[in-house]
């Protein structure tokens, strides 16, 4: 189990987005993990995790992961020649969404994150400690990195005193079917002018229409971004070692 001893939570889905080198961490926590003795979780009928890759060559990382776990994602894009994450990410989540029947969905990345441990705890941690009905990952820097952008962000009450406090599009669990109608809207959003491939263009140009009801994981419960974390604030606590 991973522990985040700046906050004090322990995190189950890192996101190592950007250049390996701006996520120190990542290696450790990730060699760590497929190191450890892979489990037989239950897929929980309140849940469907979805992630995103166009490679037909075998599974990507996140998939690797929950097969480590004993569950099997719904891999999204597989195939898509000429990938732009600004129009088959939102795209592609919205019609999977159309069908998907569980309560929750939990969307990540394929080619940068991983699970850590049952995505099951996730709708627990959910139910628990948020009241929105989606829960972003959180980032360490604003992107696309606009003032208009910022100046929401940094004006969110919820994220004083955290290093992580940017919406980040990477990983993010909600319910179904408030899901549907800001995915649609998602995918019905003009590309951000300087940004045409930017996702997370998209998402941070709704962000303060939808907000409370769209929020951020602003104290790591969920998920823990590892960009731009050079200090070591990380314990791995099957080894009790500082990375």
């Amino acid at each position: 189990m991973l522990t985040n001893t700046l906050l004090g939570t322990q995190p189950m889905i890192v996101h190592a987005q950007g250049q390996q080198d701006a996520s120190p961490h990542w290696s450790e926590i990730r060699d760590g993990f497929f190191k450890s003795q892979p489990q037989t979780c239950s897929p929980d009928p309140r849940l469907t995790v979805i992630t995103w890759s166009n490679d037909t060559s075998g599974p990507c990382i996140f998939e690797q992961s929950l097969n480590h776990l004993g569950l099997v994602p719904s891999v999204l894009g597989r195939g898509v020649e000429e990938w732009v994450n600004s129009i088959h990410k939102p795209t592609l989540t919205l019609k999977a969404l159309q069908t998907i029947s569980s309560d929750y969905v939990l969307g990540v990345d394929g080619f940068d994150a991983i699970a850590l441990r049952d995505p099951g705890q996730a709708v627990d941690l959910f139910e628990a400690e948020f009241s929105c009905d989606l829960l972003f990952n959180a980032g360490k820097v604003c992107w696309p990195d606009l003032d208009v952008f910022r100046d929401f962000e940094h004006s969110v009450s919820d994220a004083a005193g955290s290093p992580f406090r940017y919406l980040n599009g990477g990983a993010w669990i909600g319910r179904t079917e408030f899901c549907r109608e800001f995915f649609a809207a998602v995918a019905a959003q003009p590309q951000l002018d300087g940004w045409p491939g930017s996702e997370q263009g998209l998402l941070k140009q709704l962000f303060p229409e939808w907000y409370p009801n769209v929020s951020v994981d602003y104290r790591c419960r969920i998920f823990q971004t590892l960009q731009y974390v050079f200090d070591p604030i990380f314990r791995l606590d099957n080894r009790c070692a500082e990375i």
